[in-house]
């Protein structure tokens, strides 16, 4: 397994900016999106990061929308008790934001391997940027509890080669283009021996654990790695 160099130190706080508050939707009873205004010549990359800062405090939110869309797109776990989502959960539309960015090594980069995309729940943000902005021909696994929790499936699903949902407490029957258990369980039973660049992105636990089945099946492999606790 190859390194990749996506995974270098993000660079200093670049960019500061008060982005206004467009609009707020529910995707889940604990997930939800946030349309930003762009500023104009706002430039990023597909899995680049926003950093807000809230009350003195920081965190990192990864870019959902494309390059070339007219919003900043962002999704946020609700986190009882947290430092800035319940502030980005309750704030009205117009609200003043103050961000800086983009941050982040977590980019596409094209190469003749398949490319294999890894995420668990808000993990998926910076694959629904790089299929926005053109990537096509993936392979994704996106993990969740139940079927409400793989969001962006709409969107994602027919600009992928391959398309399965990972959903560790979903009841029988399970909805088509999914299976039960998690994502590195699909790793290890579903994909067929090759060269592939793997892209991963959700919890710490996940990224670990599919290191080690990446290590046993595909040692040529390059990873790409964008852990969150």
């Amino acid at each position: 397994m190859a390194p990749g160099s996506l995974n270098a130190p993000a660079p200093p706080i670049a960019g500061r900016q008060t982005l206004r508050l467009l609009a707020r939707r529910s995707l889940s009873p604990e997930v939800f999106e946030l349309d930003l205004e762009r500023p104009p010549g706002f430039r990023f990359l597909p899995g680049q990061r926003l950093r807000i800062r809230e009350g003195g405090v920081e965190r990192d939110y990864t870019i959902a929308s494309g390059p070339g869309e007219g919003v900043l797109r962002i999704l946020v776990r609700r986190v009882p008790g947290g430092s800035i989502s319940p502030f980005l959960c309750e704030a009205p539309p117009g609200t003043a934001i103050a961000a800086s960015g983009p941050h982040g090594y977590f980019v596409f980069a094209p190469a003749p391997r398949t490319p294999v995309f890894a995420a668990t729940g808000v993990g998926i943000a910076p694959f629904r940027s790089m299929a926005a902005s053109g990537v096509r021909g993936f392979v994704l696994f996106h993990g969740a509890g139940r079927a409400g929790g793989l969001f962006y499936r709409e969107f994602l699903e027919p600009r992928a080669a391959r398309y399965r949902g990972c959903l560790s407490r979903q009841a029988q029957p399970l909805p088509a283009g999914t299976r039960p258990g998690r994502v590195t369980d699909a790793l290890r039973e579903e994909l067929a021996e090759g060269d592939y660049d793997f892209y991963l992105c959700g919890r710490g636990e996940m990224i670990a654990e599919a290191l080690q089945v990446i290590d046993a099946r595909f040692p040529r492999a390059r990873v790409f790695t964008e852990p969150f606790s």
